[in-house]
């Protein structure tokens, strides 16, 4: 018994969600004549594998921004304190102010103040409204606190206090950061200023 075997393939030449048709017949030449056997395989394996990959793919985009959103969870942030008045040091009767914000590291910030931002429980939330409260023995501080709203991610605008300096020397600091409402604290940090006696005196140098 002798048989052959003719594949003809035919290609869709317009755009289709159809896929290449493959038409086998095999033909049984032996004896008083052929008999044919045909039958049609429709490729949907590619369809199946184009939809397997757009899947894998869209679950691929969504763990990329899954990572980004939990490792964005771990950038520290920190808390600034910085001489507001450009040039203008401490001294007795003047009035300075002083800047807060809780974000990226800002250029001529007080190394002795503020430090890494303790991060709280967020939750749900995607902002926060704090309470700042500054602090100190021998000056004025005004006003006594600030509030400022943190954003779950990102920077805190800027608040500003003026304080009046009673004596000279070394006058030690404290800033407190509070949730606005309640007494939870956030953080507690402490700096100190140099406070000399006469302005005169008091120009910072470059």
């Amino acid at each position: 018994m002798a048989s052959l075997l003719l594949t003809s393939e035919s290609l869709i030449s317009e755009p289709s969600d159809d896929v290449v048709e493959v038409k086998t017949v095999e033909l049984d030449v032996s004896g008083d004549g052929f008999e044919s056997h045909s039958h049609n395989e429709n490729r949907d394996h590619y369809q199946v594998d184009e939809e397997r990959n757009a899947s894998e793919l869209e679950e691929t985009s969504e763990d990329f921004y899954n990572v980004t959103e939990t490792s964005s969870k771990f950038v520290e942030r920190i808390v600034n304190v910085w001489l507001a008045d450009e040039g203008l040091a401490p001294c007795v009767g003047r009035t300075i102010r002083i800047g807060v914000d809780i974000g990226t590291p800002r250029f001529g910030r007080l190394e002795t103040g503020g430090g890494v931002f303790s991060e709280p429980d967020w939750g749900d939330a995607d902002y926060l409204d704090l309470s700042i409260v500054l602090y100190g023995e021998g000056v004025t501080v005004r006003p006594a606190a600030q509030t400022g709203r943190l954003p779950r991610r990102g920077a805190m605008d800027a608040v500003f206090f003026e304080i009046e300096f009673h004596t000279i020397g070394t006058v030690e600091l404290s800033l407190a950061v509070f949730i606005a409402g309640e007494e939870t604290l956030l953080q507690r940090c402490e700096f100190a200023l140099e406070v000399v006696e006469t302005r005169e005196s008091s120009t910072v140098q470059p």
